[in-house]
């Protein structure tokens, strides 16, 4: 093998090539991964932080409800104007909750298509309590009573209740 003066040889130039490309594709990578892992890790998180906010409204829809019929049940058994202020504010906020979680999961065409089935469910709920109060204000504590006696064993919120239960579910499933 004959060397010029500031030439390597073949073999030498060949050995350095097979160890140095891969040196510089494995560095190439490295960077690669450094800028952009951050930026994935951001949205993972972001993607992460927002399933808990769809399950928090959900979770505060139910909460709000039962506070409603709480109330509800409050004027029902005192008469005391209170009561059904607090209902009626309660009653409100569940509609502006059920419109969040539609804002929330736009994008996700499983909870759009459960929406409306809770939206029928919830108009029911809020209708059966806007009568009682109705029958309470025309009719005093009997016909009251006699309103929701007719409707024993008939538990619109349960049926609320478990389409959030649906809804919560399949957020969960999105964590996993």
């Amino acid at each position: 093998m004959k060397r010029y003066p500031g030439h390597l040889p073949r073999r030498l130039v060949l050995a350095l090539t097979v160890v140095v490309i891969p040196l510089v594709a494995a560095i190439a990578l490295q960077v690669y991964e450094a800028i952009n892992r951050p930026r994935a890790l951001a949205l993972d998180r972001a993607w992460i932080a927002h399933t808990f906010q769809v399950i928090d409204t959900a979770e505060r829809l139910r909460s709000t409800a039962q506070n409603a019929e709480r109330q509800q049940r409050g004027y029902l058994l005192t008469g005391a104007a209170a009561y059904l202020d607090a209902y009626r504010a309660q009653a409100n906020s569940c509609r502006v909750l059920l419109g969040r979680l539609r804002e929330l999961t736009a994008d996700n065409p499983e909870q759009q298509r459960r929406w409306p089935a809770l939206e029928i469910a919830l108009d029911e709920w809020l209708a059966e309590r806007q009568n009682t109060v109705e029958a309470y204000d025309k009719g005093g504590f009997n016909a009251a009573q006699q309103l929701i006696r007719s409707r024993a064993g008939i538990d619109t919120l349960r049926h609320v209740g478990s389409l959030l239960d649906a809804a919560v579910s399949n957020e969960r499933a999105l964590l996993s």
